[in-house]
């Protein structure tokens, strides 16, 4: 009987133990995650002269992709993404303009304190994949961190998230 009390008391233990590690863990995200900001369209026009937010929504997209990081593979498709979006409202000209644009200021020295993975601490790899539990907590707030269009934000998380 000593036996199945002390083996349902380490049970217990162990699920609190497990139970108590996760809340800590999303506390940590909580504290090393910065709030999304955007400058749109960094050190470029956010459209023309006759509509000077053309692809501004473009940029709010691609610096949410540079917020939230990811792998190489996820940088590349957020550029990519960048420039389909411009080509499709202001055509290729300025769509692979901003696209090489862009691929070039990733050799670039200086860099801008909006580069890939800003939100995380300096203490995690730029180039990880997103954990579960990343992904899970920036769905989870997303919506009070972003003051944007919920309808660019939904295109987002579409995009980001819901990759096949």
């Amino acid at each position: 009987m000593k036996n199945i009390i002390l083996s349902l008391s380490l049970f217990g233990t162990l699920l609190i133990s497990i139970y108590s590690f996760d809340l800590f863990a999303e506390d940590q995200l909580n504290v090393q995650f910065k709030a999304f900001k955007t400058d749109l369209c960094t050190s470029y026009p956010e459209g023309t002269r006759d509509q000077p937010m053309l692809w501004a929504n473009c940029c709010i997209k691609h610096d949410m992709a540079y917020w939230v990081a990811g792998d190489k593979k996820d940088l590349k498709r957020a550029d990519l993404s960048l420039k389909e979006c411009v080509t499709a409202v202001a055509g290729p000209f300025q769509g692979n303009l901003m696209y090489r644009g862009i691929r070039a200021g990733h050799y670039f020295p200086f860099k801008s304190k909006y580069r890939w993975g800003w939100a995380w601490q300096k203490s995690r790899h730029r180039y990880t994949p997103l954990s579960t539990q990343e992904q899970d907590y920036i769905l989870s707030i997303i919506y009070q961190q972003v003051d944007i269009n919920p309808i660019l934000v939904d295109d987002f998380i579409n995009f980001r998230f819901n990759q096949n």
